[in-house]
């Protein structure tokens, strides 16, 4: 080979070298930041994920009271107007 090939060619790969170099960076930037993402998005799942299961426990909580003997007699009590037995019920005249 001649000297002019050989600066030719060493020229050449240093360029391509450059543009692979180049090319690497891009993706690891890319792929950076495409894992800030998905760590935002996971953090903000989790953090709805907290909330639901707090809204769900209260629901939960809510459903118990709402089947209890307790609340079940004060329904009849205050709503239907019921009495136990031997009970007088008073109701004002307005």
């Amino acid at each position: 080979m001649t000297e002019k090939k050989m600066v030719l060619l060493i020229k050449f790969s240093a360029v391509l070298a450059c543009l692979i170099l180049c090319a690497c960076i891009v993706l690891l930037v890319s792929q950076l930041i495409y894992k800030n993402e998905l760590k935002n998005k996971t953090d903000a799942l989790r953090s709805e994920l907290v909330t639901l299961q707090s809204q769900q426990n209260e629901l939960n909580d809510y459903l118990e009271y709402k089947n209890s003997t307790e609340y079940i007699e004060q329904y009849a009590r205050e709503v239907l107007g019921m009495t136990k037995e031997g009970e007088v019920n008073f109701v004002p005249k307005n």
